[in-house]
Parts: structure tokens; sequence; C-alpha cells
């Protein structure tokens, strides 16, 4: 039988085991993760989110606001009942935009629009509640009417 140059064949007594130096250095960590601090020790304090320090800053977008604006639309468009709801969120992300350091966040505008547009919606809705108990009043006193003429 030959052999390869590469095939050492039956474990050889004169050879020792190749040992991987850099599991020798660092011990392997066990599943459930690092081992536990010591009594007393402080964990080390995690780094803070965002960009790493030297990278600029952007403004993020407030998403109350644009929830806003897109509930105002669609309150004026097809449900006023949703005309308070975005004039109450478009308010909040006012206050959270103006309590806010400036330029931290963008889409004012937007709640500015979305409380226009809340405002709108909610005096639609109260239309349309003054114009459906008028409708309905009406026709209560003309039923009763004929049928007291009757």
């Amino acid at each position: 039988m030959t052999q390869s140059p590469t095939d050492d064949g039956p474990s050889r007594p004169d050879r020792t085991p190749e040992v991987d130096q850099d599991a020798s250095r660092n011990p392997p960590q066990s599943p459930a993760g690092p081992p536990p601090t010591q009594l007393g020790a402080q964990p080390s304090p995690q780094p803070a989110p965002g960009p790493p320090p030297g990278y600029p800053t952007y403004p993020q977008s407030h998403s109350l606001a644009l929830a806003s604006l897109v509930i105002g639309i669609f309150g004026i468009i097809s449900l006023p009942v949703l005309g308070p709801v975005a004039w109450v969120l478009a308010n909040q992300a006012l206050q959270q935009i103006d309590a806010a350091p400036p330029g931290a966040w963008t889409n004012r505008e937007h709640a500015v629009a979305g409380r226009m547009l809340g405002m709108i919606g909610t005096a639609l809705l109260v239309l349309v509640t003054v114009v459906f108990l008028a409708i309905f009043g009406i026709s209560v006193l003309v039923a009763v009417g004929a049928s007291a003429g009757s």
C-alpha cells in the first residue's frame, strides 16, 4: 500500500499533536456568556448609543409629526372622526420637538400641518354631527306631526 506525502498513516509516536496556540491563550467561553464578575467589581460602562465620537449627528425625523399629517389627511378626505386624533398627535409632536435641543428633530412643519388638518377635521366632525342631528330631529318632528294629524 502506497501512502501519499500528506498521509501520515497510523499515528506515529515520534510526532506530537499540533496545539492551537490561540486556544491555549484564550480559553473558550461558556455558551451562557462571559464569566461573572467578582463581587463588588463594577462592570465596564457601555458606550452611549449613537455615532462614534467625531462623526456628525443628524436630526431625526419625528414619527408623531408624520402620523398626525397622514391621519389629518384621512380625517378630511374620508373619516372626520380622525380629526381630533390628528390634532392631539400633532400637539404631542410639537411639544416634544420644542422641548428637544434645536436641530434634534425634523418634520416640525408636518406637525403644524397635521394640527391644522386636525382642526379642520374636527370642525367637519362637528358640522356633520350637527347636520345629522338636525335632519334626524326634523324627521322625528315630521313623523310625530304626521301621526298626530291623522
